[in-house]
């Protein structure tokens, strides 16, 4: 209800906080893409969210770590500047549950780069309190 209410209160900067996260996965991408993404398409929006599937979709990124901004950038920059991710968000990757298929394939393609971001990312959505993704 508070979501749909700021969605049409016209504004031009949109700071929404995890407002897909009481929905199932199925609603969340359709609120996702029909209001976030087309809706609001020519405003400002800054969705602060622990879930990943909507960061390939945003323009830029930023990680917090304790209030503080450890970087930033654009979805390809993340995946390709050569960052150890888990040690940069205090992650430990090998102390991970089981993985599916697809994350087992991921893994054994690279241990660093791209899918080590991701697996990072994954990591720190499901555990820690102390890191906040900002797509905007």
């Amino acid at each position: 209800k508070s979501f749909s209410r700021a969605i049409y209160k016209e504004a031009d900067v949109y700071i929404l906080d995890d407002p897909l996260s009481a929905v199932d996965t199925h609603v969340g991408e359709q609120l996702f893409e029909d209001c976030i993404s087309s809706y609001l398409a020519n405003k400002t929006r800054i969705l602060v969210t622990h879930q990943l599937q909507y960061i390939k979709s945003s323009h830029n990124i930023i990680l917090l770590k304790n209030g503080f901004i450890e970087m930033q950038g654009t979805f390809e920059y993340f995946q390709t500047c050569g960052v150890n991710y888990a040690q940069l968000l205090g992650v430990d990757l090998n102390n991970e549950p089981e993985e599916t298929g697809e994350e087992e394939k991921e893994n054994n393609e690279s241990q660093n780069g791209p899918t080590q971001f991701m697996r990072a990312l994954r990591k720190i959505s499901k555990t820690s309190t102390n890191v906040t993704i900002l797509l905007i």
